[in-house]
């Protein structure tokens, strides 16, 4: 329309639509209010929520309920030429505009204004990811630029994965691979998401105004202008800060504590005690395998031996997502490199990992270990292929001695070279063909 703001005000809108809704306008004005909401996914979710208020409205006094704008989803405009037959769905009863859309109107702008979804917007992701949005479409690696309301469900699905949001201003989101991060709807004015399981970053600027909420199964995180990294898991939360003060509050019973920049703090289930804040451990150089030990191996059958050999882990087979390809099969063994105490493992020039294992018959092994950022987000892979013959033979099968040096990078957007980087998991594999393998140790260490 000319001299429309490309942007109208809650009460011109409202207004705008509520008009709508009771029939009124001419023919272009359709045509107008269809091409806005195909444009504004503002004006598409106050639509959705105007109608809504107004099924509940009629219902309560006894009126029929109207299919309509309600179907109108959050993701989806009007089709070329559907003007009309929107329009046609979109008059109410006479009697329920009458009696209703006075009230309505007061009612629906104070719900709007009150409740409006919070959201967070994409601003970046690798890996295979997915959308499931409010509305019920799914988005299959989403775009930057792509906005999250109240409802929405982002989801990493591979450990490579990842996605950055800005959540206002001056505070940033990430999460890392194999992650749920839902967006929730407020109570006041903060932000407030649900980590079902994974890794998610908050990062904010000194002094940023906003707070973050982030409610996990065992516990309820508060960041109020400060910096920290969340994992979350059924039974477990771990929060790490790294700049300002973090509330953490056990769902078991409601303890709170609050955790400054260098402190980390475990809500567990299993332990009863009051949580403890405890100072971050410095990160150590060497870690080893230990599958007996819970949490150690993050993909594969521990336990594994076969006619005397040592016990082992073998590869249990993981389908990997491909953007536009169709998924392939691996066979997969993988450690979690965090030293039992916790300590996390950096990598330098001088860092060195060894593989031992076997195959049941001859087959090309790749070797890889996926990093993060100290006290950071997800850095990439690095990965190396070897063929047999460069598998050097030991009394139980086959031993790979690799310096860093010898993977390469999988994102180099993210780094080029491991040094420096902490290591999350180290893993082995063979495409496609299953050819039996079995990890019997794992090292990593300085030299």
């Amino acid at each position: 329309m000319s001299g429309e703001p490309d942007h109208p005000d809650d009460d011109a809108l409202l207004a705008r639509l509520v008009a709508h809704l009771d029939g009124a306008g001419d023919a272009a004005e359709r045509a107008a209010v269809a091409e806005l909401l195909g444009r504004d996914p503002r004006a598409r979710g106050m639509l959705r929520d105007l109608a809504e208020h107004a099924v509940v409205a009629a219902e309560t006094v006894g009126l029929p309920s109207v299919a309509g704008p309600a179907s109108v989803a959050a993701d989806e405009g009007p089709r070329p030429g559907a003007a009309p037959r929107a329009a046609a769905r979109l008059v109410w009863p006479s009697v329920l505009a009458t009696a209703l859309v006075a009230g309505l109107a007061a009612s629906a702008f104070s719900f709007w204004t009150t409740a409006k979804p919070t959201h967070a917007v994409l601003t970046a992701g690798s890996g295979p990811r997915r959308l499931c949005a409010a509305s019920g479409a799914i988005h299959v690696d989403p775009p930057p630029g792509r906005t999250l309301v109240a409802g929405d469900l982002l989801e990493t699905r591979a450990c490579d994965a990842w996605s950055a949001l800005a959540a206002g201003e001056e505070t940033g989101l990430v999460i890392a691979g194999d992650t749920s991060l839902r967006v929730l709807r407020p109570a006041s004015t903060e932000r407030r998401f649900e980590l079902a399981a994974g890794t998610l970053w908050i990062t904010a600027r000194p002094g940023a105004a906003g707070r973050i909420v982030v409610e996990c199964p065992v516990a309820v995180i508060e960041a109020d202008g400060a910096s920290c990294r969340i994992r979350a898991g059924a039974t477990a939360a771990v929060v790490h800060v790294h700049g300002g003060v973090v509330r953490v509050v056990r769902r078991l019973d409601g303890a709170a504590v609050e955790v400054a920049d260098g402190e980390q703090i475990t809500i567990d289930l299993v332990d009863p005690t009051a949580p403890r804040v405890e100072p971050q451990p410095e990160p150590a150089d060497a870690w080893h395998l230990e599958p007996d030990r819970e949490g150690a191996i993050s993909w594969g059958v521990p336990g594994f031996a076969v006619d005397g050999a040592a016990a082992g882990v073998r590869a249990r087979p993981l389908l990997w997502p491909i953007p536009d390809r169709d998924p392939i099969l691996l066979h997969v063994v993988a450690g979690a490199a965090r030293r039992g105490d916790g300590r996390p493992v950096r990598l330098d020039a001088a860092t060195r990992i060894r593989f031992r294992g076997r195959t049941q018959r001859p087959a090309t092994v790749r070797f890889g270990f996926s990093t993060q950022r100290m006290q950071g987000m997800f850095a990439g892979k690095f990965e190396v292929d070897l063929p047999p013959d460069r598998l050097r033979t030991v009394a139980d099968g086959w031993e790979a001695d690799l310096a860093v040096g010898d993977f390469q990078a999988l994102f180099p957007g993210l780094a080029t070279s491991p040094e420096g980087l902490e290591v999350q998991d180290v893993y082995a594999l063979t495409i496609v063909d299953d050819a039996g393998l079995a990890i019997t140790a794992i090292d990593i260490r300085r030299e």
